[in-house]
């Protein structure tokens, strides 16, 4: 028992002293988000500006950008099998970004996430995947923008 409170103190200690720091804490936002334009994907673009937005810091006066966000997904077949039915699929969420900063410049940015995926008899099952699969890749994407945008010199 005391060697187990010893273990869990050093742990404690250990971790309050390495110098661990959120990537995501608030400290790291450094920039303002006064619009966000969306199109293509209605879903994707959705929870892609519901991300951004929840980032955005409004008290900085660091940078000020306006978005502009397009996505698209794309299901691809990528084998068959004798018959000719889909064995294997692939899914590819590709994003461009569009950083607009105060002054008028415009920055571009492509973001890609990718999947394979095989096919399931039950249809139901096999869509429900699919949309679990597309809301993960979107969400991987949108922790790259806000990396991104962090990391954004003006």
């Amino acid at each position: 028992m005391i060697k187990r409170t010893i273990h869990i103190l050093f742990l404690i200690f250990f971790l309050n002293q390495c110098g661990f720091d959120p990537i995501y804490s608030s400290k790291n936002i450094n920039f303002n988000i006064n619009k966000i334009e969306t199109s293509g994907n209605l879903k994707t673009s959705k929870t892609l500006k519901k991300n951004i937005e929840y980032f955005g810091n409004k008290n900085s006066k660091n940078k000020s950008l306006n978005l502009n966000i397009f996505s698209n997904v794309s299901k691809n077949i990528t084998s068959k099998d004798k018959k000719g039915n889909p064995n294997t699929f692939s899914l590819i969420i590709s994003v461009k970004l569009g950083v607009q900063i105060d002054n008028g410049e415009l920055v571009q940015k492509d973001f890609s996430q990718s999947s394979s995926y095989s096919n399931n008899s039950n249809k139901f099952d096999l869509k429900k995947y699919e949309s679990s699969l597309t809301k993960n890749l979107t969400e991987k994407i949108s922790k790259d923008i806000i990396l991104y945008l962090q990391d954004f010199d003006i």
